[in-house]
């Protein structure tokens, strides 16, 4: 089959387009750290264009107890403090995010036994993107706004608390989406963020356990340019899906108390010129809403795959990174998952976007995986 076209793509047809966010930089280390010793930490990005990075720790020998890891950003300030006792039965785990280009590392240890901690691989994320490419109603015009500006109304701050930014990557290469939480630890975001071909994917082997996608990925619900993080790891991929471009992940979050509320699912059907609102991670960047002219244009739509009329258009503006977004009706109800951009048919830019329809992301859920619907809250439910 043909590859899908991704959120976001442009109908500039002269540029050389990015399918996905191909967005920011993964290093891998594995660097022992000295005991009792602060390192320096860089990433490679130049340190002026680093929003934030994330250090994944390993350790060798979690037998050893009495040490702690201490994260400092590049002010010396307290960003996180790690024991062996975080780290459980696992010898890899991700830090919170680290503002800034550079920060600090110390493992103190009471005795002379080492337990071997260490820096496997560091993910980075740039202050802006290569290139972004707006599919949005004005052109070079993006309509969305920051989500908690002070002239967007609470309830929609509210809906937004169960929306995250996917990172996940594949070798050095590591990319963002936008994903909702359906529950208290089930995320859904689109099955084409599982990667593409010119990454060294295949799509046969999308989200499959070879390619480690699901131990690299890290959902931030709390991605809105402040210093508190609320992280998840992904633990399981619950169920994939490509011909309706979804894909359900089990996450845990790394902060045991914090716990996503999850968010209501419309069975029925959408109609033309329905109001939605879509909050969305376009470029990676914290949470932004698409609310003005962001309406349905043609209810039903035949999807990638050319397999039933799964999807729907809409007119929110979107970027790269949206890919995922839940789309919402103007009742705080989840009805389409944003999936692609503007398309060229026929010769012509038709400035719409796609959205996979709720209805048949539930009755494929039914089908595959029946164990699931049971915490999946709907409005029949």
């Amino acid at each position: 089959a043909d590859s899908p076209l991704f959120a976001n793509e442009t109908c500039d047809q002269s540029v050389d387009q990015e399918e996905i966010v191909d967005f920011g930089k993964r290093e891998y280390k594995k660097q022992i750290l000295r005991m009792n010793k602060v390192e320096p930490v860089t990433p490679l990005i130049s340190p002026t264009n680093v929003r934030h990075f994330r250090i994944r720790l390993m350790v060798e020998h979690l037998e050893v107890r009495g040490w702690t890891i201490v994260i400092y950003d590049n002010n010396f300030k307290v960003v996180q403090t790690i024991s062996q006792d975080d780290f459980g039965k696992v010898k890899h785990l991700w830090t919170s995010r680290i503002l800034g280009g550079w920060g600090y590392i110390n493992v103190i240890a009471k005795g002379d036994q080492d337990p071997k901690v260490g820096i496997d691989s560091i993910i980075s994320m740039p202050k802006t993107s290569r290139r972004p490419f707006y599919s949005t109603q004005q052109p070079g015009v993006q309509a969305w706004k920051f989500l908690y500006a002070n002239d967007v109304e609470p309830i929609y701050k509210q809906w937004g608390a169960n929306v995250g930014l996917l990172v996940t990557g594949y070798k050095e290469r590591n990319w963002s989406c936008t994903g909702v939480m359906l529950s208290r630890t089930l995320f859904m975001t689109n099955w084409h963020c599982g990667g593409h071909p010119r990454l060294g994917i295949r799509e046969a082997d999308m989200w499959e356990p070879e390619t480690g996608l699901c131990e690299n990925s890290i959902v931030d619900l709390s991605w809105d340019e402040d210093e508190s993080s609320r992280d998840y790891i992904c633990k399981a991929v619950e169920l994939p899906d490509a011909d309706l471009d979804f894909v359900l992940l089990r996450l845990v979050p790394i902060n045991m108390k914090d716990t996503a509320s999850g968010v209501t699912l419309r069975r029925t059907d959408i109609i033309r010129d329905q109001g939605v609102v879509m909050i969305h991670h376009p470029l990676g960047e914290a949470k932004r809403i698409s609310l003005d002219h962001c309406s349905v244009r043609d209810p039903k739509k035949e999807g990638w795959r050319k397999v039933g009329d799964g999807e729907f258009t809409h007119t929110c503006d979107t970027e790269e990174g949206s890919s995922g977004a839940p789309v919402f009706s103007k009742d705080g109800i989840l009805v389409g998952l944003h999936r692609a951009g503007f398309q060229v048919e026929k010769n012509v830019c038709d400035r719409l976007n796609k959205a996979v329809r709720m209805g048949p992301i539930l009755g494929k859920i039914h089908e595959k995986r029946p164990d699931l619907i049971n915490e999946i809250q709907t409005e029949s439910n």
